[in-house]
């Protein structure tokens, strides 16, 4: 019931493009009917919507507009039957036109409403024609505008980490898997009906099943013409039962199956060279039954083309060795079909089985050569070239391909996603603000890479462990020496916060330990735990942990396996090692992928514009969060905020500056005139309410109300005027570019009116 009283309610459930979306924005009514007025030029009323021949002109609904000038509404609308798309769009009363996507399809487009007479329109112009059906307007000025000008990671629910770019991105590869099947080419396969097959000498069709009793040697026994193509590959299945004696195989022209003798299922496959299914007898006369023959297209649309030596069967892509030169398997214009160019950013992910030499992956000047076993990543930029993905085998490449994906990560403002992140048991989902970091790890998965200072250590490369992302791309490193044992960056940070943080996943270890300044801080696998305080260890699925420290006044960095460098007891011992950070910060920030060797920088992400004065109600109301701050206690405050245009008047829940409590700021004309505190570990989620009238001023935490007061009294008599709160900033007011609440937000709720304290107990308990 509490919840229902809410003007404004965030929680972390829908997001799209540079949007965060309040759950109120779905509850209000459509501002639209059925009723269209007013049609000029080639405009008229059809069934569920309005339609235009190509006169230019207006088509209009006489609804209240000017009392929610300023608000922002959220258009959707489908066109069909466009026969010129030129210029169609939308306006308000007296507004400005707002250009709409003109071609068909179902669109939507966010409007700030600035009418100054009461009506909405769809105006043309350049002779578009077409019908507008499904048309909707709904006020969203409780949705908040996000923005982070760069991809990103979150948890996900299953607890992996995964880029942001990912979820929206489309495979831009087909039949990667290598598993698609064409449709059933074999026509009564189960044998129901006695046809459709030609018979041989002693097959009979009877019981669901061909019936075969010595038949004739090196003959068919079984034919049908499926129309299949030469040089496809067919999947052949089908059962032998009831067999007493001979030998049968299948043909597809002149290309041979194996030869059976027993009873069984069987799946095999074959290159056809006719367009014939034939059972053939083999050496002596055949006597047993077959059914459930299947005869289906392996890769049917034919999305790989097959060079000398590649085939398609038991799904993977795979190479005999049979070429005699170099010899491709492709799949054209992956990286050029709109809206892709060769420009941008793409990752390649595919597994690979070498048994022999090496295979090159490639489009343009993007290649990379490969000749162990492992899952792989590639990512760059093709620049040049077909736009064609091709796996170059050498002549004396023998191995398989699977699983091959590609995806075009360049950051786009299209899939600018708020992260709605989970904790690492996938459990807890919030909304993630986090400031910009940089990972000055130019290789965060690969610590071969000369980047990486590798003393007394060994790496190996991993083809079976899941990292915690999800792909097989985790290494292992083996302490081979008792002396001086360690992984270091080799890049330094001076005169500055500072925090390196890896994953790390036991294998046969007792400690792992990660320096900074002259401190050894270990963590224990055995026991879960830390020898400092200053070493932070995050548990997270599959028994990876995520190990960070931070220091200030030390350029040197390094982690180890042992209780020392010196450890002579852990020689030989091992762990999985992934996803390495350096950054300058004083805590550690969601992992920031750098796979081609160079640093990655993850922009600031803010959370604002929220709100009315339809929504916020200034004379009185409450104010909810359900936060944990990222911050420790030594970063200055952080903030959230409901203000009019500057900070001279707002409600602010904030952070001290030491990061050891929580407070709530009343300021009217720029002057504070009640400030509240209570203590609190800032780092641990909780429920906070700031509730205001006259006379009234209160905050409560976790159900507790707050009884130490900074400025002011809880019965000031001072109070907002009507309109002096008009947004919901994660800020110190709108405008302000400082102290942003960096955390998790479960939920933010804003009431036009404060809430009892019985009330707020029981909204923040």
């Amino acid at each position: 019931d509490l919840i229902d009283k809410a003007t404004i309610l965030l929680t972390p459930t829908a997001t799209s493009d540079a949007l965060v979306h309040s759950v109120k924005t779905y509850t209000g009514d459509d501002f639209l009917t059925s009723t269209w007025t007013g049609a000029t030029g080639g405009w008229s009323v059809i069934t569920n919507g309005v339609s235009c021949s190509g006169t230019n002109g207006t088509i209009r609904q006489n609804i209240e507009m000017t009392d929610y000038l300023g608000h922002r509404f959220r258009l959707t609308y489908t066109l069909s039957n466009v026969t010129d798309s030129t210029t169609l769009n939308a306006k308000f009363g007296g507004g400005s036109n707002v250009a709409l996507t003109s071609t068909n399809g179902t669109h939507t487009v966010y409007l700030t409403n600035d009418a100054t007479v009461d009506n909405f329109q769809f105006t043309s112009g350049g002779d578009w024609a077409g019908d507008i059906t499904n048309i909707s307007l709904v006020d969203v000025s409780s949705d908040f505008d996000f923005d982070r000008a760069s991809s990103a990671t979150r948890i996900n629910s299953s607890g992996l980490v995964q880029d942001m770019q990912s979820i929206t991105d489309p495979e831009l590869v087909l039949n990667g898997d290598f598993e698609e099947l064409g449709d059933e080419l074999v026509t009564n396969g189960t044998f129901d009906t006695d046809s459709d097959w030609a018979k041989g000498v002693g097959v009979t069709i009877s019981d669901g099943k061909a019936q075969c009793l010595n038949t004739t040697t090196y003959s068919f026994s079984l034919e049908q013409n499926s129309g299949l193509t030469v040089g496809g590959t067919y999947l052949v299945s089908y059962e032998i039962s009831n067999y007493s004696s001979g030998d049968i195989r299948v043909r597809l022209g002149s290309n041979l199956g194996t030869t059976r003798n027993a009873d069984g299922f069987y799946q095999e496959y074959i290159v056809a060279q006719s367009s014939l299914v034939i059972f053939q007898t083999v050496g002596t006369s055949f006597s047993g039954s077959i059914d459930n023959v299947s005869v289906q297209q392996v890769d049917p649309n034919n999305r790989w083309n097959l060079g000398t030596g590649w085939s398609i069967e038991d799904g993977v892509a795979s190479c005999d060795g049979t070429q005699t030169s170099t010899s491709s398997l492709t799949q054209s214009n992956t990286f050029d079909t709109p809206p892709q160019t060769l420009s941008n950013t793409y990752k390649i992910t595919f597994d690979l089985v070498v048994t022999n030499g090496s295979l090159t992956v490639s489009s343009g000047s993007l290649s990379q050569s490969y000749t162990s076993s492992g899952s792989y990543t590639l990512i760059g930029i093709p620049a040049t070239g077909s736009g064609n993905l091709n796996f170059t085998a050498a002549s004396n490449f023998i191995g398989t391909v699977d699983n091959v994906s590609v995806k075009d990560i360049t950051f786009s403002t299209d899939v600018d996603l708020a992260r709605i992140n989970y904790d690492s048991n996938g459990d807890n989902g919030h909304i993630l603000l986090e400031p910009t970091s940089t990972n000055l790890v130019t290789y965060s998965e690969d610590f071969s890479q000369s980047f990486w200072n590798n003393t007394n250590g060994e790496v190996i490369s991993n083809n079976l462990v899941s990292a915690p992302d999800g792909s097989i791309s985790a290494q292992k490193w083996k302490r081979i020496a008792g002396t001086y044992n360690m992984l270091r960056p080799t890049v330094n940070i001076t005169g500055t916060d500072k925090t390196l943080s890896v994953f790390v996943k036991n294998i046969s270890a007792d400690n792992f330990y990660l320096r900074g300044s002259s401190s050894f801080y270990f963590y224990n696998f055995s026991s879960q735990t830390v020898s400092n305080s200053n070493l932070k260890a995050e548990q997270y699925p599959n028994d990876w942990i995520r190990l960070s420290t931070s220091d200030t006044n030390d350029n040197f960095k390094q982690f180890g396996i042992g209780e020392s460098e010196t450890d002579s007891t852990e020689l030989n011992n091992e762990v999985y090692i992934w996803g390495a950070q350096l950054e300058a910060l004083p805590y550690a920030t969601s992992y920031i992928p750098t796979l081609t060797g160079s640093t990655v920088t993850r922009a600031i992400e803010t959370l604002n514009g929220s709100g009315n004065t339809n929504l916020i109600e200034s004379r009185q109301g409450t104010f909810y969060v359900d936060i944990a701050a990222i911050a420790p206690s030594t970063l200055a405050q952080i903030s959230i905020s409901l203000s009019g245009g500057s900070s001279n008047d707002r409600v602010l829940i904030y952070s001290g500056s030491g990061g050891g409590e929580w407070k709530a700021q009343f300021r009217k004309d720029n002057s504070s005139y009640v400030v509240i505190s209570k203590s609190a570990t800032i780092s641990n989620q909780a429920k906070i309410a700031a509730a205001w009238a006259s006379g009234r001023y209160v905050m409560f935490i976790d159900g507790v109300k707050a009884t130490a007061y900074g400025t002011g009294s809880e019965t000031e008599s001072t109070t907002f005027d009507g309109g002096d709160l008009q947004n919901v900033q994660f800020s110190p007011a709108k405008g302000v570019s400082s102290n942003h609440f960096y955390g998790k937000v479960k939920a933010l709720a804003v009431f036009n009116e404060a809430l009892s304290d019985t009330e707020l107990q029981n909204l923040t308990s």
